[in-house]
């Protein structure tokens, strides 16, 4: 299994004309399974009523990888919030106002935000372009005598919550050959919690690893050396919370068209041959197993995920989908721990 941490926070602060600007910290950006989270810091709007603070104000909060930029730009009395996003998976937002003064915010679709708080889904960037742009909110002055100040932060996930599994989608199993399950759904050494239902193929490094199902390359990791169990790498005992460099995991996460993705990972370093963008088919080779990451032996752990909503009480915002996959005579099976199948 791994767990991917992606430290630091990219601020962008762009032609700031006579308004106060406070940052602060907010949670570190994460990921598991190569499935990104990120929280912003915050960015604060404190305006006057006299014509030099109505100029054009502009500010931007990105993700630190790019994936999503929140951009405000003001224009008089209204600030308006675009998101541009350059994943080519959909991205579920949160955003959060405080210290709300004398405004008024409403969506996209002009509806009366409660409370401060915006929850939507962006769409995906599609192959062949660089980003995609999308209004996500407008704040407006309310009173156009008085002073009006807001603070705002952005939280985003990887996938859509509002995604559901097809129930006619069919999974092959990702190689050819036999090869022995080591773990298994709800396998007791770390197919927990979000990754419950998450399955371990122990096979030789450099096998090929081929695509359960078609659907579009959302991301890709190849560059990871070592395993976090190689000798003097981690302290013991071994957890997910060592950062070694070189020790996360390369994995190819798939974008299915019901919006649900595959995640395939501890490929070999330099192990992936697609990249973010592609189209594959079920049965395309995308890599070749490896033994990097949270991997205590060569082996290819595979699983299907959905997007959950966003709620503080959440550490990872998606869960894994029990699924069956067909082998190499047509049947379609649930592969346990300790059985040997034959993919086609």
């Amino acid at each position: 299994m791994a767990r991917i941490a992606l430290l630091g926070l990219a601020l962008l602060v762009v032609a700031v004309l006579c308004a106060a600007t406070a940052l602060r910290a907010g949670r570190n950006s994460a990921a598991l399974h190569g499935l990104e989270q990120f929280e912003s810091e915050e960015l604060s709007f404190s305006f006057g009523d006299d014509d030099v603070q109505k100029r054009d104000v502009k500010k931007q909060n990105c993700s630190p990888d790019g994936t999503v930029c929140m951009q405000l730009v003001r224009d008089g009395d209204t600030v308006t919030g675009k998101a541009i996003v350059s994943s080519f998976i959909e991205t579920s937002l949160q955003v959060k106002f405080t210290k709300r003064v004398n405004i008024k915010i409403t969506d996209a679709k002009g509806k009366i935000v409660k409370k401060g708080l915006l929850r939507t889904v962006l769409g995906r960037r599609m192959p062949g372009t660089e980003k995609n742009e999308f209004v996500v909110f407008r704040v407006v002055r309310a009173d156009k005598s008085k002073k009006w100040s807001f603070d705002q932060r952005f939280f985003y996930h990887v996938g859509s919550y509002k995604a559901q599994h097809s129930k006619t989608a069919t999974y092959r199993l990702p190689f050819k050959g036999s090869f022995r399950v080591g773990q298994g759904y709800k396998g007791k050494f770390s197919h927990k919690g979000a990754q419950a239902f998450s399955i371990d193929f122990q096979m030789p490094e450099g096998t090929p690893v081929l695509a359960p199902r078609a659907g579009v390359i959302a991301s890709v990791v190849s560059d990871q050396s070592k395993s976090k169990f190689d000798a003097g790498v981690c302290k013991k005992p071994v957890t997910f919370q060592c950062k070694t460099p070189g020790s996360e995991d390369n994995h190819v996460l798939i974008r299915y068209d019901d919006g649900t993705y595959g995640y395939l990972a501890h490929l070999k370093q330099n192990g992936v041959t697609v990249k973010p963008g592609d189209q594959v088919t079920a049965g395309q080779l995308i890599g070749y197993s490896g033994n990097t990451g949270f991997s205590k032996g060569p082996h290819l752990h595979v699983m299907v995920n959905r997007a959950l909503p966003y709620t503080d009480k959440r550490r990872w915002f998606f869960e894994s989908i029990r699924v069956a996959y067909t082998d190499a005579s047509g049947k379609s099976i649930i592969p346990a721990k300790g059985e040997t199948y034959e993919g086609a």
